[in-house]
């Protein structure tokens, strides 16, 4: 035995040493716990007594009198001994140790005979319901629901009312049906509506919703698997890097692989070397952005046959390669620059004579100051024999007298034109320039045309009968009589391409009513369709808010007397268009392809026949591509139509009751 204690004492004496050698207090620790076991203690019983709970038993009672009295003899104890420890060795504090330790253990003993004591009662207490005391029937679940129910603040545990869960409190916790508090897996399945977001949300391949929205409003087609084709253009886009020559692909796929980076953004003087080879005729870069003046150089150095050339975001196309470029033999028939903001007035006039008699083609867009009314003029001078001619944000250089040298093209067979408001122009220099190139045209294009009158409408009937492409959009002054006019008694063939959007009354004074008949209302429409019905291939009268409901019913009747057979794209967002001249119109327009119905809320959840796509419905994605029989899509039509007639026999139309509804959401 006493070997046994030697040993013991020597194991605590090399423990004691340790701690004194990492500046640690065995008596400090002592003494900490025995204060937090007081503080417990103490807290318990507020607690208890704010809750209005009392112990079951009066032996537990005085059980805990007793285990305070002990922690009270055992605290003046431990004071007694700090005061004599301070003085004595480090043998005396071993010893100290030791006896701590035997008491600890003595207690543990102690607590757990009383422990095996209530269980015992306890089990006796089932067995024999009369031997139990009053106290001891206390229902616990009284005892937890009253200390579930008081205050806790977010940071504090609680347990959960559902599934008795140990969670911490924050400041979004929710509370339960009686009075408690919930953790958050509870909470979710009390709140079904949140559950279904989450759910919905989750659905979502996260990173493809915006990526295949944007494909289709690039007319990307992303139904099925990709073909061979399109997966070998996909690792050729990825490792363009190590490239060094595209072989003998097709031009159709180098400009496919062109229109990729350049949308990738990763078209850069690296890159243009792939497109360079061979010497190519047709050179479209598509974004110029990251090119350096030295990139141009090297197309016209190495390009020398080059006849069509498209340069977009040329922002570093400068003198200087102006300066290069007429020191060549230039073969450019076709060219396209946009944004070549560096160019000076001197150059344009220098690059235009080197062009001269041999240019057929000229898309010119978005040109700052450096581009002038002079200019522009210079190009009938030096360019004759322009057959294509398209003219876009220019900035204050579309003036009376640039309008006017326009006129002097007579082999233009493609005019487009758009306007800023800032344009020092009237109308009667648009319709001298039709009267002068209106016969050889064959598309027309008048875009942001705000101030023009009806007098270009009538230009255009007198003077124009080669027409397929007609376009004339925002503008602000034409009248309903005047769109009636233009097709009525028409000599020109049909059209196949119908633009007037946004063409609309926006007079404040009448926000709602149009007493004066601005912009295209139900006789120009229904002139329009009556004259290029059989031909037409693309209509556009987005805006046009004053053709009435049933106007579009009477265009799209199947029992009437005309049809869409060509009709492949339509463009009727913000309009009355509703669901059953939807459904008439895929009914009419076998050729039906696109549909834009933006801003239309009485267009909800249609049904829509394979192969047709429809975009901006309202509360669903951006396009919805559809997969209705021809039979689903006939008796779809055949109940709307039912519910219509019903609406009118009650005295109101169906397009009252829309625009009834669609008050309601403005406001």
């Amino acid at each position: 035995m006493a070997t046994g204690a030697r040993t013991k004492s020597q194991d605590l004496s090399a423990l004691t040493g340790y701690l004194a050698a990492n500046n640690i207090s065995a008596r400090q620790i002592r003494d900490s716990a025995s204060t937090r076991r007081d503080a417990a203690a103490t807290q318990n019983a507020t607690v208890n007594q704010a809750a209005g709970v009392t112990l079951p038993t009066r032996r537990r009672t005085r059980q805990s009198n007793g285990q305070a009295e002990e922690s009270e003899s055992d605290s003046k104890q431990a004071s007694k001994k700090r005061q004599s420890d301070d003085d004595d060795s480090e043998e005396a504090s071993d010893s100290s140790d030791i006896a701590s330790l035997s008491r600890s253990a003595k207690k543990k003993q102690k607590a757990e005979s009383k422990k095996n004591a209530l269980s015992k009662k306890q089990q006796k207490a089932k067995h024999d319901p009369d031997a139990s005391t009053d106290d001891e029937k206390i229902d616990e679940k009284s005892i937890r629901r009253a200390l579930r129910h008081t205050v806790k603040k977010a940071g504090q545990l609680a347990n959960c009312e559902v599934c008795d869960k140990r969670f911490t409190v924050t400041a979004y916790t929710k509370a339960g049906p009686e009075g408690g508090l919930l953790c958050l897996d509870c909470g979710k399945i009390m709140d079904p509506k949140k559950t279904a977001k989450l759910e919905k949300k989750m659905t979502k391949p996260k990173g493809q919703v915006g990526k295949q929205e944007a494909m289709a409003l690039d007319d990307i087609q992303t139904r099925g698997t990709k073909s061979l084709t399109a997966l070998c253009l996909d690792t050729i886009i990825e490792n363009v890097g190590s490239l060094e020559d595209l072989g003998a692909m097709p031009d159709a796929l180098k400009n496919k692989i062109n229109r990729i980076l350049c949308r990738e953004r990763e078209f850069k003087s690296t890159t243009l070397d792939l497109f360079l080879r061979d010497d190519p005729v047709d050179l479209k870069l598509w974004d110029c952005a990251y090119l350096k003046p030295e990139d141009f150089i090297k197309v016209f150095t190495f390009c020398p046959s080059l006849r069509f050339l498209c340069l977009r975001n040329a922002n570093q196309l400068q003198d200087g390669v102006v300066d290069y470029v007429v020191t060549r033999k230039l073969t450019i028939e076709e060219l396209s620059i946009y944004g070549p903001n560096l160019l000076h007035h001197q150059h344009w006039i220098k690059l235009f004579d080197a062009l001269g008699t041999r240019l057929k083609k000229l898309k010119f867009a978005s040109a700052r100051e450096n581009v002038t009314s002079a200019t522009l003029q210079h190009i009938s001078v030096a360019c004759p024999n322009i057959e294509h001619l398209s003219l876009r944000s220019l900035f204050e250089s579309l003036d009376y007298d640039c309008v006017r040298s326009l006129a002097n093209l007579g082999k233009l067979k493609n005019l487009s034109l758009e306007f800023t408001q800032d344009d020092d122009i009237d109308t009667e220099a648009i319709v001298e320039l039709i009267k002068a190139v209106g016969p050889n045209l064959t598309k027309l294009s008048l875009k942001a045309l705000r101030w023009a009158g009806n007098e270009v409408l009538q230009a255009i009937h007198q003077h124009c009968e080669n027409l397929t492409h007609l376009a004339m959009t925002e503008n602000e002054t034409c009248t309903d009589e005047g769109f009636a006019d233009l097709f009525t008694n028409w000599t020109n063939r049909p059209l196949i391409q119908i633009n007037f959007g946004r063409c609309r009354h926006l007079l404040s004074n009448e926000p709602v009513e149009n007493s004066l008949g601005i912009g295209m209302c139900d006789k120009g429409f229904q002139a329009m369709w009556k004259h290029s019905s059989t031909f037409l291939e693309s209509l556009d009268v987005r805006d046009a808010r004053h053709i009435s409901t049933e106007t579009f019913h009477a265009a799209f009747d199947p029992a009437g007397a005309f049809s869409y057979p060509k009709l492949r794209q339509m463009d009727v967002s913000f309009t009355k268009f509703d669901q059953l001249a939807l459904y008439r119109a895929f009914t009419t327009a076998a050729m039906l392809k696109e549909v834009m119905v933006f801003g239309l809320y009485n267009i909800r959840h249609p049904a829509i026949p394979y192969g047709v796509k429809v975009l901006g419905i309202v509360g669903e994605k951006i396009e919805v591509q559809g997969n209705a029989s021809l039979d689903e899509l006939l008796n779809a039509a055949n109940e709307l139509e039912k519910e219509y007639l019903a609406v009118e026999v009650n005295g109101a139309t169906m397009a009252d009751s829309d625009e009834d509804s669609e008050m309601d959401v403005d406001d």
